[in-house]
């Protein structure tokens, strides 16, 4: 039986790829892995061997992150099976991310500058892409996040709100600057100055995160019982803000509004992108946040089918692993609890959706098991 390819794993300096053969092989072994494009195009071929009694084996595959997301396809090499593809759709990809920052701290003191922390938790999971916002947006970016960025200006502001209502989205986090002047590029209206520990609008004592809403992308995530918050952006009341807030703190406020904007998102984090307002940037609860905000982006390649139609097919894989038109038989992948979606003769493994947004149906995952 030959080895299983395996899904990517995402780390910090690359790519972990793991593959199982049948355990009660002894011997050492060796295997040619190779990533293609769509094209056929082979963008690595690197050797990955299996120790001597190892049922598995892994090797780290290291990509720019532009060449990578061209990235579709991974096989083991002269043993032609559905077993050993492995199809990469847009959740295998790193998300290009533009930080833009409105301070001047980045070079002269980088511990204080508002991107220090943002950039070493996005790392990990995103292309980091920098400049200025209208540099930015000459590039396909999945995110733009704007670190206490008090306004946008000019036609900055008319080419960012073409490109959320495309699809992008926009994270801004607050900061001194914004608390005395911003925009209208905001999920709320802030009220001037900002929520502090002995200020005008001011609380005893710092305040930490309350119960996450259900309805907020968050729902689920732990770690943020010790993240404590001293200023903050307040938010002007309205009837909509409820519907909006996706993180509160204990005494209900606002931590993290958002609304839709076109086929796009505007996020606001009341608070700052390092520890001047706050030590939520030295949790992890953080990294997980800013994961989820990537998360809900399109992508470059646009969204996967989220929305409430069945998947239909548009190739298969036969049992050599080469691709093919589907058959009468086979039927689309249903509109929710496609991960459950077992692969067989109605949902043979391959490509489902559309072009732009295509979703992998593999024959094994990491879990099976030889």
């Amino acid at each position: 039986v030959p080895p299983v390819a395996r899904a990517l794993t995402k780390a910090r300096q690359g790519d972990v790829i793991t593959a199982r053969r049948p355990d009660g092989v002894a011997d050492e072994r060796s295997i040619t892995l190779r990533a293609v494009t769509d094209q056929g195009r082979v963008l690595a071929r690197e050797t990955l061997t299996f120790a001597s009694g190892a049922s598995t084996g892994s090797i780290q595959l290291n990509l720019p992150g532009e060449v990578r997301n061209q990235l579709s396809r991974l096989e083991i090499e002269e043993q032609p099976s559905t077993g050993t593809v492995q199809l990469l759709d847009e959740r295998w990809r790193r998300r290009p991310v533009g930080p833009a920052s409105g301070g001047a701290l980045e070079t002269r003191q980088p511990l204080l500058g508002d991107l220090f922390y943002l950039e070493r938790a996005l790392g990990p999971y995103a292309e980091l892409r920098h400049g200025r916002i209208a540099e930015l947006l000459e590039r396909e970016l999945a995110v733009i996040v704007l670190a206490d960025v008090a306004q946008v200006i000019g036609g900055d502001e008319a080419r960012l709100e073409d490109w959320l209502d495309k699809g992008g989205v926009l994270l801004r986090l607050a900061g001194p600057r914004m608390a005395e002047t911003n925009d209208d590029l905001l999920p709320v209206k802030l009220r001037q100055g900002s929520r502090q520990l002995g200020g005008a609008l001011s609380w005893a004592q710092p305040q930490r995160l309350g119960p996450i809403p259900e309805t907020s992308p968050f729902i689920g995530l732990s770690g943020g019982g010790q993240v404590t918050v001293r200023p903050q952006g307040l938010a002007e009341p309205e009837a909509q803000l409820g519907n909006k807030t996706w993180l509160r703190l204990e005494d209900g406020t606002p931590l993290v509004t958002a609304e839709r904007r076109g086929k796009g998102w505007l996020i606001l984090v009341h608070t700052t992108a390092n520890t001047l307002w706050s030590d939520l940037a030295l949790s992890g609860f953080y990294v997980e946040m800013l994961r989820k905000v990537v998360d809900l982006s399109q992508g470059v390649a646009g969204r996967r089918g989220t929305g409430e139609a069945p998947v239909p097919p548009l190739s298969v894989l036969d049992g050599f692993g080469r691709s093919g038109e589907p058959g009468p038989a086979v039927q689309p992948l249903p509109a929710r609890g496609t991960d459950e979606v077992k692969p067989g003769p109605r949902h043979p493994p391959g490509w489902y959706g559309r072009l732009d947004s295509r979703r992998a149906l593999n024959a094994v995952t990491a879990e099976t098991m030889l």
